[in-house]
């Protein structure tokens, strides 16, 4: 038993040592994760988080509290407004993403020896950023809380000040909220990017190119009539998981339904065209599986789904910036829950946009330079 064992052992390896490629899969592609996720979780946590400060206080104590959240650097205290009513415009546009609100009483029931609290509004859409404001807006508080309990020796029988949260767009931080539409979102752009990339290589690994170019006519029309088709179904799938998502599982659509689908025709042209690109690395179905599965997996987390971009190093938002998950996932959840309208959409989907150009000419471009080398060969 145990030489069987070892004879399949040593015969396992063999094979692996004859596939160049399955090797380097097996042994440096999780190094290689290992690596590329410590680097973008490596700031520990989400800083400088973008704040309004609405203070109705403005004397010395209720400066002392902002300062305290000016020092930490958690947060950046971008905007001073006046009213309340002035936040959720913000936080919609993604100017803000935390609001800090001192109400007019809150010196005076300090005075009189009472307990206060301030107000923070969150924008709870996306849980991390929400989290974390809220523990650190706590310890920014406890601090200020527990100088002025010291003074106090002990008469109030509560923390002097407290914190109160408001969270926008997901009020009951749920995680199928937070969650589910980055999800179905990765599940199209997976499937849709194996499906294209393998029926791109089999026609040249079952030998049916050249049938495929003959009712083609020319290259060009062959990847057009890729893409069409399979446009198709892409689009299908984005309607029927993203009803599923509404109706069955209730998340809350807030927004114009027509601008989820408006974000998914660049999104579907960039996918197309990208498992075009990713065929052209590819002699075989089973190399296309698994150059699609080693990209899909570092393109939803460089997205700024769930870990935010402005908490990831600098080098890694510019990579984040050329792949289109980027742009849709977050503009889909945007839209859902927070209501977004097109003005605040539009540059994202400009940016998607020429996204979807140069995909497509690096597609085609490819394609052509692979058809010259073979004609030469």
């Amino acid at each position: 038993m145990v030489r069987r064992l070892w004879k399949i052992g040593v015969r396992e390896v063999k094979l692996l040592y004859q596939d160049k490629k399955a090797l380097l899969v097996v042994l440096f592609v999780p190094l290689l994760y290992s690596m590329l996720f410590g680097y973008l979780y490596s700031p520990n946590a989400v800083k400088h988080v973008k704040t309004a400060v609405v203070n109705k206080s403005p004397d010395s104590t209720g400066r002392m509290v902002v300062e305290g959240f000016r020092k930490s650097d958690r947060f950046d205290l971008e905007y001073f407004l006046e009213s309340e009513e002035e936040i959720k415009p913000l936080m919609e546009k993604g100017a803000i993403d935390a609001a800090l609100i001192i109400p007019e009483d809150f010196t005076r029931n300090l005075k009189k020896g009472k307990s206060t609290e301030v107000l923070l509004g969150v924008n709870a859409s996306n849980m991390i950023i929400s989290n974390g404001v809220m523990a650190s807006a706590m310890q920014v508080v406890q601090t200020y809380s527990t100088g002025i309990a010291l003074q106090k020796m002990g008469v109030l029988a509560q923390p002097p000040i407290m914190v109160s949260f408001r969270p926008w767009f997901n009020p009951t931080f749920s995680y199928v909220n937070y969650l589910l539409l980055g999800i179905i979102s990765i599940a199209i752009h997976q499937i849709l990017l194996m499906s294209v990339a393998n029926s791109w290589v089999k026609e040249r690994e079952t030998g049916t190119w050249a049938e495929f170019m003959e009712l083609a006519g020319n290259l060009f029309t062959a990847i057009l009539g890729k893409f069409f088709t399979y446009f198709l179904f892409g689009f299908f799938s984005l309607l029927a998981t993203s009803v599923a998502a509404f109706k069955f599982y209730h998340i809350p659509l807030r927004g114009n339904y027509e601008l989820i689908l408006l974000m998914g025709l660049p999104f579907m042209v960039c996918i197309i065209f990208l498992g075009i690109i990713v065929a052209q690395f590819a002699k075989t179905e089973t190399e296309a599986t698994q150059l699609v599965m080693l990209l899909t997996y570092p393109m939803f987390l460089l997205s700024g789904f769930t870990w935010p971009l402005m908490a990831m190093p600098e080098i890694l938002q510019k990579v984040a910036g050329i792949i289109p998950f980027t742009y849709f996932a977050e503009n889909f959840r945007r839209v859902a829950l927070m209501g977004i309208d097109y003005k605040v959409l539009s540059t994202d989907f400009l940016k998607l946009c020429i996204l979807a150009i140069v995909y497509f000419g690096v597609a085609v471009g490819l394609n052509y330079w692979r058809e010259k080398q073979c004609s030469r060969a």
